[in-house]
Order: structure tokens, then C-alpha cells, then sequence
């Protein structure tokens, strides 16, 4: 029989015991930081709350976020995940651990990106200067090679 699959439940079951004991509860979050980003994802967040050592996992709105550090037991970090069918809107926040899952909350709000600043086009008027200038640039190069 191998041990292993005998004390490897006991062992699990003791960890889970003594967490308990010690008031290691489930964990819960009280704050996020920023508390909005884009629906693109790639917000990096702080969480603060109790309970974070041993995180297994951080959701926003449902999706795992696509990183996450546990720094104490009162702080984490993650980076959001992109938004589902990139519609703006709260987002529940969870962390998942061995001894529990904080409860949903709409502490992070996903937001439209800004439109970017392109080049702007330029207008019929400047193209005509345009145009123009390269037509003189043409004629003085021909005139020159003329003489």
C-alpha cells in the first residue's frame, strides 16, 4: 500500500484543522486598487482584505485574473483578465483559498478605453499645398537639369 495516498488526506484534512483553529478563515477583500481599468484587462489592481496567504486563485467578473501575487496576509496583486464581450460594468473580485472563497462584491468597475489620438488627416487645402510644393520641387529639378 503506498503511503502516500493514506497520510496525504490525513495531512490535508490536519492543515485544513489547524487553520481553523488558528482563525484562518475564509478570505474576504475590503478594497481594490484602482477600482476601474479597461475592458481590455491588464489593469494591475491591489486588493486588501484578511485572510490572502495561500491563495490559490483571483477572479474578476468570473475569469482568472492572468497573474497574481500574494504579498501578506492582508495583500495581493493581479493583473485583470480581459472583459467578457468587452461591455463595461462592475465585476465581482474573488480569491479563492484552501480555507475558503471571499464572498462576490462589485468592488472593480471595467470602463471603454479612451479613444487614442491618431495622426489626423489632412484636409483638401492641404493636400492641394501639398501637391503643389511637389510640383514646384518637379519643375526646379527639370529647369535645373535643363541649364
Amino acid at each position: 500500500m503506498n503511503p502516500l495516498k493514506i497520510f496525504a488526506p490525513i495531512a490535508f484534512m490536519f492543515y485544513l484543522t489547524v487553520g481553523h483553529a488558528q482563525g484562518v478563515g475564509a478570505p474576504t477583500i475590503t478594497a481594490i486598487s484602482p477600482a476601474s481599468g479597461t475592458t481590455l484587462g491588464g489593469t494591475p489592481i491591489t486588493l486588501t482584505g484578511s485572510n490572502l496567504t495561500g491563495a490559490t486563485s483571483i477572479t474578476v467578473g468570473g475569469v482568472a485574473c492572468t497573474a497574481f501575487t500574494v504579498i501578506n496576509s492582508t495583500t495581493a496583486t493581479c493583473t485583470t483578465p480581459p472583459r467578457h464581450h468587452g461591455t463595461p460594468g462592475t465585476a465581482s473580485v474573488v480569491v479563492t483559498t484552501l480555507t475558503g472563497i471571499s464572498a462576490e462584491n462589485t468592488l472593480f468597475t471595467y470602463v471603454v478605453p479612451a479613444a487614442s489620438a491618431a495622426a489626423p488627416i489632412p484636409t483638401l487645402s492641404e493636400w492641394a499645398m501639398i501637391l503643389m510644393a511637389s510640383l514646384m520641387g518637379l519643375l526646379a529639378f527639370v529647369r535645373h537639369r535643363r541649364s
